[in-house]
């Protein structure tokens, strides 16, 4: 990287550090609130309990997980601007198709309904 973009993301290390640990805290959460969860009384209504997890646990922590990997590819000391582009790229990409597969879930579980 050229001196220029270094000195200007020199002072986003702390930032970077204390959104990915905070993401890792609420990752770890969210995985003690599912197994409550799943193993906890049963729902008010007779729904679906395991698609109603999945439907809202799942998604969050893909969410609560990508900020952790976003600040280490952020923080990373890349040679080149190259392998970051491609790497946010694909993370990019690959949210894009996540998201266009939670729509089509949740749709279809509104449709059903």
């Amino acid at each position: 990287m050229d001196g220029t973009l270094h000195a200007a993301l020199a002072g986003w290390g702390n930032f970077y550090l204390t959104t990915g640990a905070a993401a890792a805290t609420l990752t770890g959460l969210m995985f003690v609130v599912q197994s409550l969860l799943a193993a906890g009384t049963q729902p008010a209504n007779e729904g679906d309990r395991e698609g109603g997890i999945s439907a809202f646990g799942t998604p969050n922590v893909v969410h609560f997980t990508l900020a952790p990997v976003l600040s280490a590819v952020l923080s990373a000391p890349w040679p080149t601007y190259l392998g970051l582009r491609e790497t946010l790229g694909l993370l990019g990409v690959g949210a894009l198709v996540y998201a266009g597969v939670v729509l089509r879930g949740a749709r279809g579980k509104n449709a059903r309904r």
